[in-house]
């Protein structure tokens, strides 16, 4: 089972990701060479983000891992994974985090857990420590609750539905031409101009 998504960056003293903007908002984009290391009882991965931003990783089995997000010179999450019951999805899409530039907070953010087939579940922390940063903390936040919606919308792997979803509706739009809807061929008339 699987984890993908991007990295993204900001500066300034907040970022409201999907509400109205701040004023102090300094979004960087998509962070390359950001560092997640995954930790299990028997797993110890690291890899990093490319120059997207992107990432994957591979949980290999049932269990309780704690991912770190990290970058020099930039806040640092981490997240437990409580990992269960992933059903028939083999990859859980748009896990995305956002850390901030020149802010050294630790930031603990919650707990995802993964059951029931496949479902996301999401939980913050009850209480805010004393190295977190409530902005790293509530932009996550934003971020994860439209990623949890997304993954449990389907009991498919979320790529491979929009895929199909697009290449049948792409199929449908391309008919040729001259063909109906329906795929029967259609007959036209050259249309005539006179001069005078």
């Amino acid at each position: 089972m699987a984890f993908s998504g991007t990295i993204y960056g900001f500066y300034g003293e907040k970022v409201m990701l999907l509400k109205k903007a701040s004023k102090n908002l300094g979004f960087e984009g998509p962070i390359s060479a950001v560092e997640i290391n995954v930790k299990g009882i028997e797993t110890d991965i690291i890899v990093y983000s490319d120059l997207t931003g992107a990432y994957t990783f591979s949980l290999p089995k049932s269990g309780e891992y704690i991912v770190t997000v990290s970058k020099e010179g930039y806040s640092t999450l981490s997240l437990k994974v409580n990992y269960q019951d992933a059903g028939a999805k083999t990859i859980f899409s748009l896990i995305s985090f956002v850390i901030r530039k020149d802010d050294k907070s630790m930031n603990d953010f919650g707990t995802l857990s993964i059951s029931d087939n496949g479902a996301l579940f999401f939980s913050t922390p009850a209480l805010s420590k004393k190295n977190e940063n409530q902005d790293v903390m509530q932009s996550n936040k934003i971020l994860f609750e439209k990623a949890v919606t997304v993954n449990n919308s389907s009991k498919q792997n979320i790529v491979s539905s929009l895929h199909q979803k697009f290449s049948s509706k792409n199929s449908s739009d391309n008919k040729g031409s001259d063909q109906d809807k329906d795929g029967s061929k259609r007959t036209s008339k050259k249309d005539s101009w006179q001069y005078y």
